[in-house]
């Protein structure tokens, strides 16, 4: 992998996922639009997978910002 490639991830994997946040927080958040309940599910996918990624190679994610 490029280090390039490697800092993307990293950055990805340092951001918030709503993971984080409550039930009530999230449907606030997205007021009942399903295509916004999407766009959170798919971006909290994309940061676990960054995460899981970096986790596997031995590379912290935690320090990126």
């Amino acid at each position: 992998m490029s280090p390039e490639f490697i800092e993307k991830l990293k950055e990805l994997a340092a951001s918030d996922a709503w993971d984080k946040f409550d039930d009530e927080s999230l449907k606030r958040a997205t007021a009942g639009h399903l295509d916004e309940a999407f766009y959170v599910g798919h971006r909290d996918g994309q940061i676990e997978l960054a995460r899981d990624i970096l986790s596997e190679i031995n590379i912290d994610w935690f320090d990126a910002e």
